[in-house]
């Protein structure tokens, strides 16, 4: 009986896996620590995924009876430590049209995450990275790569400074961020209705 539970914990810590120093957390459930070494507009983009894909992880595995968190894992991808009052806005805006405008038993016009530009996330950042491509005094873009992958188009993250701090402001997929395809959205409402 002792052999086999040590060999069910070993089991569960080979397929949980150890983090990585300075890219893993030693609690699960919570959200990565911040790489070193990047600029004020880069750690709050890391750290925004971070969290974010460690909800998306958590909320994806609450229903899993065998899944036990030490403690739940808030989503922050509205959370004004990370996002302007402008992001936040733009979200609800897009996501309440993509609700009016689904038919029933459709999918509707975002088949994808609008935050991380994607159908499905990585587990981890673990391969990711965040390139800093414009900082002045008021703004900042920061190309991000969650999957680590050169096949896999990068997302492009807007920050603004607001007296807090960095806050994102926009995150564009492709050419498209909640604003244009909040447009899209309608156009194509309006022209199925016609």
């Amino acid at each position: 009986m002792k052999l086999l539970k040590i060999g069910l914990i070993m089991l569960l810590l080979v397929t949980l896996g150890s983090p990585v120093p300075g890219q893993g957390s030693d609690k699960q459930g919570e959200p990565e620590k911040t790489a070193a070494g990047l600029s004020e507009p880069q750690k709050v983009v890391w750290d925004y995924f971070a969290a974010y894909i460690a909800w998306l992880e958590y909320d994806g595995k609450k229903g899993d009876e065998t899944f036990k968190t030490i403690k739940p894992v808030p989503n922050r991808s509205l959370d004004p430590g990370y996002v302007t009052q402008h992001y936040i806005d733009s979200y609800h805006k897009l996501m309440q049209e993509n609700e009016k405008t689904t038919p029933p038993g459709e999918v509707g016009f975002l088949d994808y995450d609008p935050i991380i530009c994607a159908q499905d996330w990585p587990e981890s950042m673990a391969r990711a990275s965040v390139v800093l491509v414009k900082n002045t005094e008021t703004e900042a873009s920061v190309k991000v790569d969650l999957w680590g992958k050169k096949s896999a188009p990068p997302l492009m993250v807007k920050l603004k400074k607001l007296p807090d701090g960095w806050r994102i402001d926009a995150i564009v997929c492709g050419k498209d961020d909640f604003d244009s395809l909040y447009q899209a959205m309608k156009k194509k409402d309006q022209q199925r209705k016609n």
